[in-house]
């Protein structure tokens, strides 16, 4: 009898272990996941405050591809610091870097021109088609199968699209400059999606700040070359406006960057890709608080069309690419 009550007690003691160790497990991955999801939407915020500093710059008539070619320089010089500090041995070394050379510096131009002809938050929703190209270049040019939910997903965002650039809304003045910037946007989103699906072979091979490191050279360069080519290289002149050329190289790059890719490891790509589609909405929602943008109910219904499109692919098996460097 005694040695029956001791073997029960013994088995009611490790049940009670058990169960604690499964809720300090899940307390545990509960509070990854929160910590993932909010490194996710950090970066996301952190990157929709670029574009807003972009009108900025704009406003202040500073010379943008010099300005940008400052932001991607000052990321490129501490992002390899931190690789020469982590001692990590570099592969791919000038794959990347041309990659990002031609693609990402053409989407940084392509982007920051449309901030400049239709304002941030048009140019910000027209920005986040960039998953249907995506889409579409896996499917035609990589030749990966694509599923209905894909191409049911593809179709609504076309009809979010045209709402969002409101052809039919009066009160929206549908000129040859708004036109010319939305195919700018459009020529924007285009190239990050040649960044994303052709970055993806070098990024798999690589953790994430060499990955950073390497883009941000190739980027550094073009924009160098772009800005040697037009005009010349160009300072900024006033104490505010290198204020703000530092605000983009470390909060508007860098710990972005490093948020992203340290909430990806924790929560995984898939709810990654799906947090970030706050982006644009601080992007849109900052804009308009902060610069008096106007956005007509017709468009916002157009910004939640292609949000919800691009949500419901993602959700699928194979979702669009997690977002990157931008």
């Amino acid at each position: 009898m005694y040695t029956y009550i001791a073997g029960t007690q013994v088995r009611l003691t490790t049940h009670k272990a058990g169960t604690i160790s499964s809720i300090a497990s899940l307390k545990e991955k509960f509070l990854q996941q929160g910590l993932g999801a909010f490194l996710i939407v950090l970066a996301a915020s952190c990157y929709a405050s670029v574009a807003l500093m972009g009108k900025w710059f704009i406003s202040q008539g500073m010379n943008m591809s010099s300005t940008l070619a400052i932001r991607f320089g000052g990321a490129m010089i501490i992002l390899w610091l931190i690789v020469i500090f982590r001692q990590k041995k570099v592969k791919n070394r000038v794959g990347p870097s041309v990659l990002s050379f031609f693609a990402d510096t053409a989407q940084t131009l392509l982007f920051f021109g449309a901030v400049a002809r239709v304002g941030v938050s048009m140019a910000a929703l027209i920005y986040y088609t960039f998953p249907f190209f995506v889409f579409l270049l896996q499917k035609f040019v990589c030749k990966q199968p694509a599923s209905g939910r894909q191409w049911a997903a593809l179709a609504i965002s076309l009809v979010g699209g045209v709402l969002a650039i409101s052809p039919f809304d009066q009160s929206v003045v549908i000129d040859n400059a708004y036109l010319i910037g939305v195919a700018v946007g459009l020529g924007g989103a285009v190239a990050y999606s040649c960044f994303l699906v052709f970055g993806s072979m070098y990024t798999s091979a690589c953790d994430a700040i060499t990955c950073g490191a390497q883009f941000t050279t190739g980027t550094f360069l073009g924009l160098m070359v772009f800005s040697l080519s037009n005009g010349g290289f160009v300072l900024p002149e006033t104490f505010f406006q290198w204020c703000g050329s530092l605000y983009v190289v470390v909060i508007g790059t860098v710990i972005p960057l490093v948020c992203l890719m340290k909430g990806i490891n924790l929560i995984g790509a898939n709810k990654a890709s799906l947090l970030f589609t706050v982006e644009p909405i601080v992007t849109i929602l900052l804009a308009v608080m902060i610069f008096n943008e106007r956005f007509t109910f017709v468009q916002v219904i157009g910004c939640a069309i292609i949000l919800s499109a691009t949500v419901y692919m993602q959700r699928g098996p194979k979702g669009a690419s997690a977002p990157a460097l931008h």
